[in-house]
């Protein structure tokens, strides 16, 4: 219950940080903004994919937590949140 819990929390700060990120380019609608996030399939990888490797990670973790190297699932989910939130991170350009 407390590996849910933990990917929870970080799956939802990666998508709470994609839709702000989307919704602080409305400032860019009458300028150019170069950098305006990852593109269309970079948000749609994120926004569904971000849910999908929690809930595998969580799933996977039943039948490897016990088995040596069974870490690696849950810190291979972690990375793979963490580069997702570091790509919103680094793929837009602050307004203001």
């Amino acid at each position: 219950m407390k590996s849910l819990l933990r990917h929870s929390s970080l799956l939802i700060a990666v998508v709470l940080f994609l839709y702000m990120q989307i919704l602080g380019t409305a400032g860019c609608g009458d300028q150019a903004c170069p950098r305006q996030g990852p593109g269309e399939l970079g948000f749609t990888m994120i926004q569904y994919g971000a849910p999908i490797v929690a809930v595998v990670a969580v799933a996977l973790s039943f039948f490897t937590a016990r088995r040596r190297g069974g870490i690696l699932v849950p810190v291979v989910a972690w990375l793979l949140l963490i580069a997702a939130f570091v790509v919103l991170v680094f793929s837009f350009t602050p307004t203001g």
